[in-house]
């Protein structure tokens, strides 16, 4: 198990504890992961649709703090769809030996392939992407 927190997923996780929360939000998700008590929030600023700023808060492990700080370190001029659609590739990659790495920096998940029932840690910011709605900003 130290393999998996080496220090390129570290880094990540890193990226996932230092972002600060955005003065503007358009979308914003909650997803919580019942079987390990992980949760992530997502929050994003828009320029049309691209994103423009994002925020990710966690409260969970450095598995699923690293999955959204990989989230976080690409998530600026994409789109929703992009992140969804690179959780997926993500997923994928996870699942099957010898894919491509999918989006720079997904590298430092590998140690998390061989381990299923993690992928979901992992994966949580990801798919949160797919549960964006509308911010209430007086909620700030």
């Amino acid at each position: 198990m130290d393999t998996l927190y080496q220090d390129k997923l570290l880094a990540l996780a890193k990226i996932a504890r230092a972002s600060t929360p955005l003065s503007h939000v358009d979308l914003t998700a909650t997803l919580n992961n019942p079987v390990c008590g992980d949760r992530v929030t997502l929050s994003v600023a828009l320029s049309g649709v691209v994103i423009t700023d994002v925020f990710v808060a966690v409260k969970g492990c450095a598995l699923c703090e690293a999955g959204a700080g990989l989230l976080a370190s690409i998530a600026l001029d994409k789109t929703c769809d992009d992140l969804i659609s690179t959780g997926s590739d993500i997923a994928d990659w996870l699942r099957e030996p010898g894919t491509n790495t999918p989006v720079q920096g997904a590298d430092a998940l590998s140690p998390v392939r061989a381990i299923k029932n993690r992928h979901k840690c992992v994966l949580l910011a990801f798919s949160a992407a797919s549960h964006l709605a509308p911010a209430d900003d007086t909620l700030k």
